[in-house]
C-alpha cells in the first residue's frame, strides 16, 4: 500500500515537471553571449612592446636592437602599448628595477617574463 502511494507521487511529480517543461520553451534567438565592448570602444587593439633583457645586462628592442638604458626610457615615452619584458634568469635586479622605472615614469603597464636560459 505504502510503495502504491509513493508510485503516484512520482508519477505526479513526472508529470507535472514535463508540462512545465512543456509550457516554458527558451528561444536561442534571446540568449546572446556576454561579450566585451572595450576594444570596439578603443578601435583597435595595442600589441605588446616586448623587451628582451640578457643575463649580461643587455636590453634588445625588436625595432632598434640594442638599447641602453636612456634609450628605454625614450621609447616608452612615445608610446601607450603594454611593455612586455622578457628577462633571462641571470639579469641584474637593478637593471630589470630600473626598467620598470622607466616603464612606469613612461604611464606603460609593464608585464615581467623571467627565462630560463635553455642549453
Amino acid at each position: 500500500m505504502r510503495s502504491m502511494l509513493i508510485l503516484r507521487l512520482v508519477d505526479i511529480t513526472l508529470l507535472l515537471l514535463l508540462s512545465l517543461m512543456a509550457a516554458a520553451t527558451i528561444e536561442p534567438e534571446y540568449a546572446e553571449p556576454p561579450v566585451s565592448r572595450e576594444m570596439e570602444s578603443l578601435g583597435h587593439v595595442a600589441r605588446p612592446l616586448r623587451v628582451a633583457i640578457t643575463a649580461e645586462g643587455e636590453i634588445l628592442v625588436p625595432e632598434t636592437g640594442a638599447a641602453t638604458l636612456p634609450e628605454l626610457a625614450a621609447l616608452l615615452a612615445g608610446g601607450e602599448a603594454p611593455v612586455e619584458f622578457i628577462a633571462d634568469r641571470g639579469a641584474p635586479a637593478t637593471l630589470l628595477l630600473a626598467c620598470h622605472r622607466a616603464a612606469r615614469r613612461a604611464g606603460r603597464s609593464a608585464v615581467f617574463l623571467i627565462k630560463r636560459h635553455s642549453p
